[in-house]
């Protein structure tokens, strides 16, 4: 990805790749050790749908799922299952499953050996722990805003990945436009934040490192392309009703006071980020279950460091996405 600014890395990838001379060719894995990575790759996926499947079996369908399926009927699962009420949860696993890939992938950025399957291995078991009754419920039940992660989570990666090509920024936009339409929470978790980063960069680059502004045309492109993907996904389910599609029903939102919003909305949202942990120890009396829970906040502990190393991190970050959270390789 570039380097601070994103100019010489981003040009350079451009013409030859930035870590081969000329008319030389980066050293290939052996065929047999490629295979081994895949058959890994596979088995784990396999093992990961097989759990997370099981953990929502444990949990009852409710009307939420039940409708999602009957609009879904189209849909590739149920072609395949049929419409029943394992559908949503072979819905469920499937797309948690496929989250958590996503979120390995991200975490290995572009190392390689143990270091790559150490970061893999530290996302993906901080999500597949096992958690119990409220922690499955939100997570691996009825389709919901954890669905939304899986296009976002893409989308990342092709920022994290992709070569500064033009087609780029044009593949984002066009994901998280599709995401925003089917949920809005994108706008705010995905939109905002990309063209947030890339502007900065951009303007960082241009004042304090006196690049040419031309060379950050990739970050501006991005930042663009959030911009355009975020309006197109708000004006889409307004042509949508236009023309019949559909029919949504405005939410009507208004500010809390100061007084609910700090003893009452931040102490409920502390709790709703230990549950999405399957930490939320907080009144449970059973033994067992409190200690299982407890040993939950691990991985929400860490996932806490991680964000708050990224905030630091960020004004001085070599790349959009992987730097603010693991040291440079």
């Amino acid at each position: 990805m570039s380097t601070p600014g994103g100019s010489s890395s981003d040009a350079h990838a451009v013409g030859a790749p930035a870590d081969s001379a000329p008319g030389t060719a980066a050293p290939a894995a052996p065929p047999d050790r490629r295979w081994l990575a895949a058959a890994t790759w596979g088995l784990g996926l396999v093992v990961a749908f097989a759990a997370n499947l099981r953990l929502s079996q444990t949990n009852a369908t409710n009307s939420d799922g039940a409708s999602q399926a009957l609009q879904a009927w189209d849909m590739l699962v149920e072609l395949v299952h049929g419409l029943n009420a394992d559908a949503v949860h072979v819905a469920a696993a499937l797309t948690y499953t496929l989250a958590m890939l996503l979120a390995a992938l991200l975490a290995m950025g572009k190392t390689t050996g143990r270091e790559a399957v150490a970061r893999a291995a530290i996302a993906a078991g901080i999500m597949i722990a096992p958690q119990l009754d409220a922690g499955t419920y939100a997570l691996l039940n009825s389709p919901d805003h954890v669905g939304t992660s899986v296009p976002v989570l893409l989308a990342w990666l092709i920022v994290d990945r992709a070569r500064p090509r033009w087609y780029g920024p044009v593949v984002v936009g066009l994901i998280l436009a599709w995401a925003q339409i089917a949920d809005v929470l994108v706008l705010y978790v995905a939109v905002v934040p990309l063209a947030i980063v890339c502007s900065f960069r951009a303007l960082r680059a241009k004042v304090w490192q006196r690049q040419p502004l031309p060379s950050q045309r990739y970050e501006i492109a991005l930042a663009v392309a959030a911009v355009v993907g975020g309006m197109a996904g708000l004006a889409a389910p307004h042509v949508l009703q236009a023309i019949g599609g559909e029919t949504q029903v405005q939410v009507v939102t208004q500010l809390s006071p100061l007084n609910v919003i700090f003893w009452h909305n931040l102490r409920v949202t502390g709790i709703c980020l230990l549950v999405l942990a399957g930490a939320n120890f907080i009144g449970v009396h059973q033994a067992v279950r409190s200690g299982f829970e407890i040993l939950h906040l691990a991985g929400a502990t860490l996932s806490a460091c991680g964000i708050a190393v990224a905030a630091w991190r960020f004004p001085g970050t070599e790349t959009r996405l992987h730097s603010c959270f693991w040291p440079a390789s």
